[in-house]
């Protein structure tokens, strides 16, 4: 059977009220959960006797409750939020009497290498000059730095004090092996005399509370030495995240009278210099607020949904996955163009079938678009967040509201945000054009002034959407696509606008600037 995941695990003394069979089905509650039912007693007998009113239809179950989240202050009162839920599904009279965490965090015992004793040299018996002396004391220090250097390691491996790595290494693990002639040589320092060993959990504890401190501080700063207005407000904050930084970094060794301390804050202080690019590359700006902040948006956004998605139950799939994926696959789609290529046509009063665009460009439109996600996804960033600290009480089931709000909420948000970028483009396509200067590109489509030349007569030559006229001036190409050329006229009157002409009726030739005469031009014809 497949393991079930969680976090914590929290002894709960559970008081069920009802006749027999409520106790039996709250049991089996119990085990559905995956909550381990380790002993049952009548209200009032065994660890509650005299501590509890003896109660005929009540029993007291010593359950360990498991669920995701962080180890805080609340950890207990959210095991007797799982309870409390998990009363009001199975209908029955349950009740949180008390709680008590399980502290599992395992010790971080001292490595040592076995290695071989063969090698040692004899200290002479009657040391009789002092040329053995020397010589003794060279070759034992040659020794340990050979030992050192793992050149008499047997392969084998040994944890715990120095005495207990010693003789564990010794010991025959086979019945009737002679006692091996090897000793131990430590891996790293945490086998010295007197040195408190860590716990795994207590340092991953503190490296999370360290590290966003530490984040918010380089980011804050990088915000403050360019804000005009409100500078001083963000260097205090810089300063006081850098402060909280330093001050966590230093309180995350647990030696005795403070070692390892000054270490592991000057180990924060050149951490804090190497993400602050700004100090090291000489450059004013490494990174601009803007992306200082979005930078900071993005980190805690990935953050927060990835707690929120490793604890979520069917019911929150439905409230919150459900619109995810359905952004997700609808901005995927780029099969017949994509979101962003279609409200850039619209800008320019074209159909997305005018816009030839690789679909590598269309992938990459379809990226942008999931960008402006980050924004929607902020909300349930920090719901993960507050739920993985036990700030939000659980429910069961899904809220039907919740989930119309936030689909409409991701579908308006990314929808105004695409347009509005694609407009933004569309509006600089058009302003290049009339002021005749380099249009800028668009995820693919690439508009050039172009020198258009009919190789047919005029009769003979069908525009779609504005007429092409003699004129040496040349004309801004949008794309080839389905056959046609689309041009841009910055000069029609009354309004300028896009119009087509069959690709295979004109010569198109890349002007040399803007405003070159295209009478006076020569050059390759632009072949699609």
């Amino acid at each position: 059977m497949q393991r079930a995941r969680y976090d914590q695990r929290v002894l709960t003394l559970v008081e069920v009220r009802g006749p027999e069979r409520d106790h039996d089905e709250a049991r089996q509650w119990f085990e559905q959960r995956g909550w381990p039912v380790l002993d049952s007693w009548p209200c009032g007998e065994g660890p509650t006797a005299g501590v509890l009113r003896t109660r005929a239809d009540s029993v007291v179950f010593l359950v360990e409750v498991r669920f995701f989240g962080a180890r805080n202050g609340r950890t207990g009162q959210a095991a007797a939020w799982r309870v409390e839920g998990l009363a009001r599904t199975a209908k029955l009279q349950m009740y949180v009497r008390r709680t008590e965490l399980v502290d599992p965090d395992r010790e971080l015992l001292p490595h040592w290498r076995v290695v071989t004793v063969r090698h040692r040299p004899t200290p002479p018996r009657v040391p009789r000059t002092r040329a053995a002396v020397v010589r003794f004391r060279w070759l034992a220090l040659r020794t340990r730095v050979m030992e050192s250097a793992g050149r008499y390691d047997t392969g084998e491996f040994a944890s715990g004090t120095p005495s207990e790595a010693r003789r564990l290494a010794r010991t025959a693990l086979e019945p009737g092996a002679p006692a091996a002639e090897v000793d131990v040589r430590p891996t790293d320092r945490r086998g010295r005399a007197g040195r408190p060993l860590d716990r795994e959990e207590q340092i991953e504890r503190g490296v999370l509370r360290f590290a966003p401190w530490l984040l918010l501080g380089v980011l804050t700063t990088v915000v403050a030495r360019q804000a005009h207005g409100g500078a001083v407000v963000f260097w205090l904050i810089a300063a006081g995240s850098l402060l909280a930084a330093f001050l966590l970094a230093g309180h995350m060794s647990p030696h005795r009278k403070g070692e390892g301390r000054l270490a592991c804050v000057v180990a924060a202080a050149l951490l804090a210099l190497l993400v602050h690019t700004d100090y090291l590359s000489g450059t004013s700006a490494a990174l601009t607020p803007v992306q200082a902040l979005v930078t900071g948006a993005t980190l805690f956004t990935i953050t927060g949904c990835y707690l929120l998605v490793r604890q979520w139950s069917w019911g929150d799939w439905l409230t919150w996955g459900a619109p995810l994926a359905g952004s997700l696959v609808i901005s995927g789609v780029v099969a017949s163009g994509s979101v962003l290529h279609a409200f850039y046509a619209d800008g320019l009063d074209l159909n997305p079938r005018d816009l030839d665009v690789p679909g590598l460009w269309q992938a990459a439109s379809a990226l942008k678009l999931l960008s402006f996600l980050a924004l929607v996804l902020l909300a349930p960033a920090a719901w993960g967040m507050l739920k993985h600290c036990h700030r939000i009480r659980p429910r069961d089931g899904s809220n039907v509201a919740m989930y119309a709000l936030f689909l409409v909420a991701i579908v308006v948000s990314v929808g105004s945000l695409a347009a509005q970028s694609a407009a933004t483009a569309a509006e600089a396509t058009k302003e290049a054009a009339r002021d005749r200067r380099a249009a800028p590109q668009y995820f693919g489509v690439k508009p050039k002034w172009t020198c258009v030349r009919p190789v047919v007569p005029a009769d003979r030559l069908p525009t779609d959407g504005g007429a092409l006229t003699a004129s040496a001036r040349p004309y801004l190409l949008i794309s080839v696509a389905g056959g046609n050329a689309v041009l841009w006229d910055a000069e029609a009157t009354p309004d300028p606008g896009a119009f087509k002409v069959p690709a295979n009726r004109v010569q198109l030739v890349p002007a040399p600037s803007p405003t070159a005469d295209c009478r006076t031009t020569a050059g390759r014809p632009t072949t699609r």
